[in-house]
Order: structure tokens, then C-alpha cells, then sequence
């Protein structure tokens, strides 16, 4: 079997062989090509990875153009070499437990979809509780919401983040920062105080403000709920932090929404505004634009019902564990959000979507199921690309391009 190599200019050396009459490889080194060919000839093969086969089974399409595994240990060990942040050998150990992540996507007539499966090792120490309880947030949530995350038990997955952050040089939160953070400006505890009574279903949202206003210094208001598992502590925290708020300069007073009561925060100079309070057992927090009346009482025309969510997240994961939407128009659009300008070659995919919404699942006590759509807008002609590609130009004289050498040498 021949195998044929460029070498010389190093972001051009590639190395191909041809398996039997079927197969092309293209790789970027050597050594990978030869671990091809071996496992054409026999080797033990992807396919042989501890797991792989049943969860390649949940998420396999027929239709499906093309497929991404990611083999987690090798993965994790890999940016554990090359991270600025040292990590134990027992942190790194806690990262081995994940044996892979695996993609499957397809074409419709409205976007991309993607099947998706993250497993740990058969023999793994680390299992996941089988809870997928995010059921009602999104009857809570106005049909106009522009982006919402849920999960079906916000302590639990606290939990887990702290357990696998301090051993992921990509987390994007530090947990102690966190806790810091909020212990020196409220005083809080963020495990004993908070986490401790959210053991419920919760959602994250950003809703627009009800009507234009030029007195308004807010397009859109975050909104937080969860469903409490204690409403004595939850109480008690959240009159603390009145206190607090009271101490720092905050208005603190008493309004009605709707016949609810609830409580407001203002800042001294009115830049911010925090609404707090109760419908049933689940407590929210809106921050920002008065969006309060678009949550309380529950929406007539919730989110759920609208068009656009459902057909967005349209997956079949009945019963799941969370959800995440964004109205990507809407998020991106100046009148709503003041958002800085993206470069161009971001900007091309931020305009080229309408929204993207995701579904999670936990499919067993080792298995997690996720279901991705993004949804495209059409277009009737072609727009031509802001930044062509140059012409081809043959090499100055004075300056000419080094050529690779090609071998080919037999395997």
C-alpha cells in the first residue's frame, strides 16, 4: 500500500493513502496515516471503544451527512498538556471518567440538526442521576422571549459543575470566584445559602421590554426562576438580601404585580431595578426593563405555543432534562440589544441563522442525549461574499514560494 507525502512547507505536509478501492486518508502526519492503514488491515478500530457501539445506536440516521466523536480521555489529556493552568493527577483522573461525545448531523428543509450522546466508561465510579424533570418553565415564559436556558434540578447541576470544573481548563466559571464574589458583596453563602433550597426545576431568560420607551435605559429585562424545594430558607435568604440591598444604598420597598405581592430594589441613582417574588413555590428575580407583568400572572400565549419555538426545538426527548432557545433575529437586532459590532466572518454565520434551540436528556445512569437545531433563513439569490477570495498570482521573482517535495514511499 503506497503512501504519498508533501513535505517541506510546514501548513502544506500532508500524507495520503488510498485503502483498497473505497477508501481515501488525508491526514497532516505521517504516523496517523500509518495507524490507519493498520486498522484497515485488522487493528483494533473506533468501533472497539467501550461504549461506543450502543451510543452510536441512539443517535444514528440514515440520512445523516456526516458524523464527529470525540474520544473525552484522550481529549482531556490533550488540553491538559497544553493548558497554562496545571492540573492534578486526581483532578485529571475525574476527566477520565468521560469515555466520549458523539454528533450526528442532518440537512432539512429549515436548517441543520444535530443528534448528539455523551457517555462515561462502563466501569466509570462517577454515574449521573436519571432526573429529567424540566416540565413547566417554558408555559412561565411570554410566546416573544427572546433566549431561555432550563434544567430540571439547578442544585444538582451546581453539584456537578464544581465536581468536573476544577478539573476542566475550559470551564468558563471558576466556582470559587463565584463564591467569593458573592460572599464579599452580600454576604452570602453560595452553597448553604442559595444552592441549598434550589433543588428544583429552573429557567434563565431575556425577555423585551413590554413597549418602546425613551425613559426606559433597558430594550430587554432578565428574568430567573426556580422552583423551590425549601420556602422557609429561600424566605430567609432573599430577606437577607433586602437587608443588604438596603445597606448598600438600595431603595427597597414593597409594590403589587398584579394581586401578587412582590418586592422591588432601585438603585440610588435608578440605573437598576430588581424585582422580586413569589408565584406558588417558585420565586423569580427580574433585573433590568419592567418586565415583571410579562411573567406574572403565567402568560396567556406562553412560549411553548409560539411558532417559532417549536420550530425550533423540536426534539423528541420526552421526558428531558432542559432546554436552551435563542431567537437569534431577535437577540441580534439593535432595537433590542445593544451588543457590540461582531468581526465579518461572524457576523456572516450570526445573520445566516434565525434561531437555535437544544434539548437534553439523561438517557441512563451514563448517557446523556442532546438534540440541536439550528434553524437558517432562506434566501432567493445568492449574496456575493463581503471579502472574495484574491486571484491566483503567479510568485514574484524576488520572493518565490518555496515548492514541497512529494514521496512516495510503500507501507
Amino acid at each position: 500500500m503506497q503512501v504519498t507525502e508533501t513535505q517541506g512547507t510546514p501548513d502544506r505536509n500532508f500524507s495520503v493513502a488510498v485503502l483498497g478501492t473505497n477508501y481515501l486518508a488525508v491526514t497532516t502526519d505521517s504516523t496517523a496515516t500509518d495507524r490507519i492503514i493498520d486498522t484497515y488491515k485488522g487493528e483494533p478500530s473506533l468501533a472497539k471503544t467501550p461504549g461506543y457501539g450502543d451510543a452510536i445506536q441512539q443517535i444514528k440516521n440514515a440520512a445523516a451527512f456526516g458524523q464527529l466523536y470525540v474520544n473525552m480521555p484522550v481529549a482531556a489529556a490533550f488540553v491538559a498538556a497544553n493548558s497554562s493552568r496545571e492540573i492534578s493527577p486526581e483532578n485529571l483522573e475525574k476527566l477520565q471518567q468521560n469515555q466520549g461525545f458523539a454528533t450526528t448531523a442532518t440537512l432539512d428543509a429549515e436548517g441543520i440538526g444535530f443528534k448528539s450522546i455523551s457517555w462515561l466508561k462502563p466501569d466509570s465510579t462517577r454515574k449521573i442521576a436519571v432526573e429529567n424533570n424540566a416540565i413547566k418553565m417554558v408555559d412561565r415564559l411570554p410566546s416573544n422571549t427572546i433566549m431561555m436556558v432550563s434544567g430540571g434540578n439547578l442544585q444538582r447541576l451546581w453539584e456537578d459543575y464544581v465536581l468536573g470544573a476544577d478539573a476542566n481548563p475550559l470551564s468558563p466559571i471558576n466556582p470559587q470566584v463565584l463564591r467569593t464574589g458573592l460572599k464579599s458583596t452580600t454576604g452570602l453563602d453560595l452553597d448553604k445559602d442559595l444552592m441549598n433550597w434550589m433543588a428544583g426545576e429552573f429557567s434563565l431568560s431575556l425577555i423585551p421590554a413590554p413597549a418602546p420607551n425613551p425613559k426606559d435605559k433597558y430594550a430587554a429585562g432578565f428574568v430567573f426562576m426556580v422552583d423551590t424545594n425549601n420556602r422557609g430558607a429561600a424566605n430567609k435568604t432573599l430577606k437577607q438580601l433586602d437587608e443588604t440591598m438596603k445597606m448598600k444604598g438600595f431603595r427597597v420597598e414593597e409594590i403589587k404585580v398584579g394581586s401578587q405581592a412582590a418586592t422591588k430594589w432601585t438603585s440610588p441613582f435608578g440605573g437598576i431595578a430588581v424585582t422580586r417574588g413569589w408565584m406558588n413555590d417558585v420565586v423569580f428575580i427580574t433585573v433590568g426593563a419592567p418586565v415583571v407583568d410579562a411573567i406574572v400572572p403565567a402568560p396567556k400565549s406562553p412560549l411553548l405555543s409560539s411558532e417559532i419555538f417549536q420550530k425550533t426545538v423540536r426534539s423528541q426527548l420526552k421526558p428531558h432534562n432542559g432546554n436552551f432557545f435563542i431567537d437569534t433575529e431577535a437577540a441580534f437586532n439593535p432595537k433590542n440589544l445593544a451588543l457590540p459590532e461582531f468581526p465579518p466572518d461572524q457576523k456572516m454565520w450570526i445573520d445566516a441563522t434565525r434561531s437555535i434551540g437544544v434539548t437534553a436528556a439523561v438517557t441512563g445512569n451514563r448517557t446523556t442525549r442532546y438534540d440541536t437545531f439550528v434553524r437558517l433563513k432562506k434566501s432567493d439569490q445568492s449574496t456575493p461574499s463581503p471579502n472574495p477570495l484574491p486571484s491566483p498570482a503567479s510568485p514574484s521573482p524576488a520572493s518565490p514560494s518555496p515548492s514541497p517535495t512529494v514521496q512516495t514511499s510503500p507501507n
